[in-house]
């Protein structure tokens, strides 16, 4: 891989994260401080002032960047940023799922935890986020049948599988 490509990888993963960070920081909604994790940050939020709306806003932010600065560097930039534009939408599209531990699977949870009392809502956020593993362990599993060893998918759906026990 060349540094490039590096570069626009870190660039895409970077661009995501802050915009996570400059959203929550823009909508005033008071974060105790970012944490890393392998693939991503968690923003801690101070439950004082806790606004659904908010902190939705504060979940899609990074995909909605993404997908957005994704689109602009295609239009804009050739086959010059090729591998920008795929780690953006392929990190936006894969934060969006709504699987626990992801931007989707968190959004997932704060509306349920709105519509629904706490154990129902916990219940119903951990099953869509099961079976959304499941599907992608079966997509995973089949698109390796048909002889497509694609490791990135291989490995994204472990580490999923792995956060889930």
């Amino acid at each position: 891989m060349k540094f490039f490509e590096l570069i626009q990888i870190f660039s895409a993963i970077i661009l995501h994260e802050s915009a996570h960070i400059f959203t929550a920081k823009l909508l005033g909604t008071n974060y105790v401080s970012p944490t890393p994790l392998p693939l991503g940050i968690k923003l801690t939020v101070d439950l004082k002032k806790r606004s659904a709306i908010k902190e939705v806003c504060v979940c899609l932010a990074g995909s909605t960047v993404g997908i957005i600065t994704g689109i602009s560097a295609y239009c804009l930039c050739d086959n010059l940023l090729d591998t920008f534009v795929f780690t953006s939408f392929t990190l936006s599209t894969l934060n969006l799922l709504p699987i626990k531990g992801l931007d989707g699977g968190e959004t997932l949870n704060i509306i349920t935890n709105r519509l629904f009392l706490p154990d129902t809502a916990q219940k119903i956020s951990k099953f869509i986020s099961e079976i959304t593993v499941l599907l992608l362990c079966f997509i995973s599993i089949s698109v390796h049948m048909r002889g497509v060893y694609n490791l990135p998918m291989l490995f994204f759906t472990i580490w999923l599988i792995y956060s889930h026990l």
